[in-house]
Order: C-alpha cells, then sequence, then structure tokens
C-alpha cells in the first residue's frame, strides 16, 4: 500500500471513528425509567471484511437478545457498503442525530 492510499484509508478510518463515537454517545443517554443498557454493536463497513463483519455482528446481536435480554437492549447500527448508516434499519445522519 502506498502512502497515499495509506493515507485515503486512514482518513476514512478516522471519520467512521468520530462517527462511531456519535453513536456510542447517543446509545449512552438512557432514561431514569430504563433498566437495561443499551449496547450499539456496529457492522458492516466500505471494504473487505463487510461480509464478516455482518455475520460476527449478527451473531453478537443474536447472542444478547437470546441470552442477555433482561440486562441489555442492542442496537443494530449497520454502515452499508455505499457508507450509509442504519439504527434498527432505519437510514440515519450520526452528525445530525441529537438525542
Amino acid at each position: 500500500m502506498n502512502s497515499r492510499t495509506r493515507t485515503k484509508v486512514e482518513n476514512r478510518l478516522t471519520l467512521l471513528h468520530r462517527r462511531a463515537g456519535l453513536v456510542r454517545f447517543m446509545l449512552k443517554y438512557k432514561n431514569a425509567s430504563d433498566t437495561k443498557k443499551r449496547v450499539g454493536i456496529l457492522r458492516g463497513g466500505l471494504k473487505e471484511h463487510y461480509s464478516s463483519s455482518l455475520r460476527k455482528g449478527g451473531e453478537i446481536i443474536s447472542y444478547i437478545s437470546e441470552n442477555l435480554a433482561d440486562k441489555y437492549k442492542p442496537y443494530d447500527i449497520l454502515v452499508d457498503k455505499d457508507g450509509k448508516w442504519h439504527l434498527n434499519g432505519v437510514p440515519i445522519d450520526p452528525s445530525k442525530t441529537i438525542v
């Protein structure tokens, strides 16, 4: 990988990390009446690990739903191949979403 490509990849990862941080912040907010902890599972992406990320993330969501549902509420956060974000299947813009 040349330095130009490496810089592009690093810039994209930095952007995704910032957006993921925003989503984690959104999900961390909790109502006083809500007793379950909210857990965001970020999966998908733009490149070669897309399929494995979907599969592993799906396994984590299933495990939490089947075994830990009394303590945790999973939120499926998907980044599709076009870079669009979805929260539980609904398209979102994390940079404009405020809780």
